[in-house]
């Protein structure tokens, strides 16, 4: 599992690190995450989440939804609060089909390298995005260090 620890070693980030610069970032640390983790997948375990104009899109579609949710509360602009929501409903699915693709990658790379059965939820992804993925790499990371022991 040499593999997995080289990924936490490059992702390096405990999972209350991530909650807690993800809200000191107002939600902007998650587009350098997804861009870490992802180059950090294709180093270590060879294989591409989604490509980098995936995160390209997924950077553009943030930015649009952060200037459109930035218009003050009037009703001349509710038309820009309507399409900032329409964006950010935009990028929550872009992100959960990252991280689900990610989630993926890791339980058939668990089971086809490894042998170990890695049970995911597929609501778990749903509910906290990338930081499941975060936290599954980090579990696996110290699943890998008790069974070397």
């Amino acid at each position: 599992m040499k593999e997995i620890k080289q990924l936490h070693q490059q992702i390096g980030l405990s999972t209350l690190k991530f909650v807690i610069f993800y809200i000191l970032t107002l939600g902007f640390y998650d587009m350098v995450w997804l861009y870490s983790a992802n180059n950090a997948f294709e180093k270590c375990l060879n294989t591409k989440v989604k490509s980098a104009t995936y995160l390209i899109m997924y950077v553009i579609v943030c930015a649009w939804s952060h200037f459109f949710l930035s218009f003050p509360d009037e009703e001349s602009y509710q038309i820009f609060l309507a399409i900032g929501a329409c964006l950010n409903f935009v990028q929550f699915v872009m992100g959960f089909i990252w991280a689900n693709s990610a989630r993926y990658q890791l339980t058939y790379h668990c089971l086809a390298k490894h042998n170990i059965q890695l049970k995911t939820h597929t609501i778990y992804v749903l509910l906290f995005n990338y930081f499941y993925i975060n936290y599954l790499i980090n579990h696996l990371a110290k699943l890998e260090l008790t069974e070397s022991a």
